[in-house]
């Protein structure tokens, strides 16, 4: 069950989604009135989906996001459906945790169908171990090393808050260093570590196996082949 969060000043437009979404076992629906009471209640419940509204009068809704961002359990989730006039667009394009802006005037059905389609995506199956495992092979990396395990986290980690990979390899970098009691720069190190035995030689078989990776270029960078590599899986998984 989605966990959704219906931030909106107007009431009855509120009580609108309430009652579509609620009609939906997919959905366990909350609902609030002010920016100060979707803060709150987005704590209180950490929503999977956040339906806000820029226009609240007490805290309108990009400073609502970015004081979520700074919460670090939080700031990976593009989890929010962003309604705002079109003349706020050059005030919310740098906040990471937006999936999805509808600008003003719009339809019920924009909102709902963007509910639809999150749900969708994130209904994709994760690839398990040895499916991540079997494919490092095919590039003949070492396994045993720490780079190798630091990217299967990695790329574990985009594929939950998918479609964060690109968002920023600094805070994946943190989020790794904090699991594996770590710096970042030693994450670094042994991410490219890992990437040695592909950029060292052709790797022809895992060119012809795996294009998309490679995409034309001789080396691949960490950052790259994260990036790549989750958008494999989640094309994979989606067609299963």
């Amino acid at each position: 069950m989605f966990k959704v969060l219906v931030a909106i000043a107007n009431k009855k437009d509120v009580l609108k989604y309430y009652n579509i979404l609620s009609n939906n076992s997919n959905f366990e629906v909350f609902t609030a009135y002010t920016g100060i009471d979707a803060l709150n209640k987005y704590y209180e419940i950490y929503p999977d989906i956040f339906i806000l509204d820029y226009g609240f009068s007490d805290i309108n809704g990009t400073e609502i996001l970015k004081k979520i961002e700074m919460c670090w359990r939080e700031k990976e989730k593009i989890n929010t459906i962003f309604i705002a006039e079109t003349d706020k667009s050059n005030q919310i394009t740098n906040v990471s945790k937006i999936y999805k802006i509808i600008y003003t005037p719009y339809k019920t059905e924009d909102v709902i169908n963007a509910v639809n389609q999150f749900v969708e995506e994130r209904k994709c199956p994760k690839p398990n171990l040895d499916d991540i495992y079997s494919y490092f092979s095919d590039f003949k990396m070492h396994l045993s090393i720490n780079g190798c395990e630091y990217m299967k986290s990695a790329i574990d980690i985009c594929l939950q808050y998918f479609p964060f990979y690109g968002r920023s390899l600094d805070d994946l970098l943190d989020k790794l260093a904090e699991k594996y009691q770590k710096t970042p720069e030693q994450i670094r190190d042994g991410l490219k570590s890992a990437l040695k035995p592909i950029n060292i030689s052709s790797q022809e078989f895992a060119r012809n196996l795996y294009p998309q990776i490679f995409n034309d270029d001789d080396l691949l960078s960490p950052r790259k082949f994260i990036e790549r590599s989750t958008i494999y899986f989640y094309k994979q998984q989606k067609k299963k």
